[in-house]
């Protein structure tokens, strides 16, 4: 479609409608969604549905602009493909898993690996999709301290990293420190005993044969409850509303099942319901786990309603000429 030369009736007897989503922060708000918009009508096909527009600074994020959007999408298609059958289907079953878990016994002996070892194995196969890097480095910060005042909007902390010695690793200001998040261990072994795991036990988790997406972000290998909790999962991030509505499908209780249904309800009342409970108290994917204590939810939905951790990028603020052993970078956060 980025020819020039195309025909202006190169897409004539198509029908088509387009979602953005976008982020009105930037100056060209959901600038991909317009112009593929502009250049589909250019080209001869039909809208048959009205385009929209997700804007991820709103309150309740793309949400707020998809979910009306996407009800109106039904009414588009029964209107233009009469022919066709459209079901929305509700069940108390959940959905099909992504992922299968199986627990795996391993030998005494089979695994002498030291906990800084099993670190870096599970950090190298984190890297893969998000750095450049072949060598993992595992550091000890030696510093760290606040720049800001207590009632300072943002928070600016200086973080020292003392790196290995004999370690021949050059950097300049300015370059990056890809750095991994690590979640707090006490809190894993609560939620490996929340989930009936022990915490040095292993599975293997493999994509679903049922599943058309065969992409498995997790090792081949067995992982240990441990390390997947410890170093894979993002678990102070909030929940998502999917999260809520999979919950729901695993407790009895009914006040618990009502209320997980009403946080992941798509009605302006659920919206809002979900916002107040989650961001306003700022509550995260752990402490909703035993907010709900009647749940029990199996690991591999878990999974499905988690993000992974994703590494943390700083820059660099010294010379390695005035600190030859140590990384320095300045840490902001905004406080919400």
């Amino acid at each position: 479609m980025l020819i020039k030369e195309l025909p202006s009736d190169s897409l004539a007897g198509i029908n088509f409608t387009v979602f953005g989503m976008g982020d009105s922060g930037y100056v060209k708000f959901n600038a991909v969604a317009r112009r593929l918009y502009q250049r589909v009508l250019q080209l001869g096909a039909k809208e048959f549905h009205e385009r929209g527009l997700g804007d991820d600074q709103h309150e309740f994020g793309y949400d707020t602009e998809f979910i009306p959007w996407l009800e109106k999408l039904y009414e588009s298609l029964k209107a233009h493909f009469p022919s066709k059958k459209y079901t929305i289907v509700e069940t108390d079953q959940p959905p099909v898993p992504k992922f299968n878990i199986d627990v795996v016994e391993i030998p005494n002996g089979k695994t002498n690996n030291t906990d800084a070892q099993q670190e870096i194995e599970s950090l190298k196969y984190m890297k893969r999709n998000y750095c450049y890097n072949k060598d993992v480095i595992l550091s000890k910060i030696s510093t760290n301290k606040t720049l800001t005042s207590e009632d300072a909007v943002k928070e600016v902390r200086y973080i020292e990293l003392e790196l290995p010695e004999n370690m021949n690793l050059k950097y300049l200001p300015g370059d990056v420190a890809v750095l991994m998040p690590r979640n707090d261990p006490e809190v894993c072994k609560k939620l490996a005993e929340r989930l009936g795991y022990k915490y040095d036990q292993y599975v293997k988790i493999s994509i679903n044969p049922n599943q058309k997406s065969k992409k498995n972000p997790f090792p081949k290998e067995p992982i240990q409850i441990r390390e997947l909790l410890e170093y894979w999962l993002n678990l102070i991030e909030p929940p998502t509303r999917y999260f809520f509505r999979v919950l729901a499908y695993f407790t009895e209780d009914k006040l618990h099942k009502g209320k997980l249904r009403e946080f992941g309800d798509n009605s302006s009342d659920g919206k809002i319901e979900y916002n107040n409970y989650c961001y306003r108290e700022k509550r995260n994917v752990y402490e909703v786990l035993f907010d709900f204590d009647t749940v029990n939810i199996p690991l591999n939905y878990l999974l499905e309603g988690i993000s992974l951790q994703k590494p943390r990028e700083y820059s660099i603020c010294t010379s390695q000429l005035q600190h030859p052993q140590h990384v320095i970078y300045y840490e902001r956060n905004l406080f919400t």
